[in-house]
């Protein structure tokens, strides 16, 4: 395969992201369990959470009391999206001006999607005969 007809996919896991936000604008909540959603006490269900509520087996569409009977105490907040939005719309900016090196990427094409979407678009790399490899970093 020539250099040409390379295609490249990143895939950018924010499946915490809005616990991510609160853990980065709060050092406080670092290392912490973070659970955005619903406030104990009331119905409403986990929206997400960090990866140290997840050890807890904490899980977004959770009851809210099921998380609380969980980890009571893990950090509980309300969405702020805003907040939510504007990192967001940061991040797109920064992914959006990604080019591929050395070989400039004649196209650019950033779609937001989900883990297995990024699994489809594997499989049918792999299908074309294309060497595909993953790469993961946290």
């Amino acid at each position: 395969m020539n250099r040409e007809s390379r295609v490249w996919v990143m895939h950018v896991d924010m499946d915490a992201f809005f616990a991510s936000v609160e853990q980065r604008d709060n050092p406080e909540f670092r290392h912490r369990p973070v659970i955005v959603g619903a406030l104990p006490g009331g119905r409403g269900v986990v929206a997400t959470c960090s990866y140290e509520a997840r050890a807890f087996g904490i899980r977004s569409a959770m009851p809210i009391s099921e998380a609380w009977r969980r980890c009571p105490g893990a950090i509980y907040l309300r969405p702020d999206m805003p907040r939510y939005v504007e990192a967001s719309r940061k991040i797109m900016q920064l992914l959006q001006s990604i080019r591929c090196q050395p070989w400039r990427a004649k196209r650019r094409l950033v779609v937001p999607g989900s883990r297995e979407a990024a699994l489809l678009t594997r499989r049918a790399l792999r299908q074309r005969g294309s060497k595909v490899g993953i790469r993961a970093r946290r």
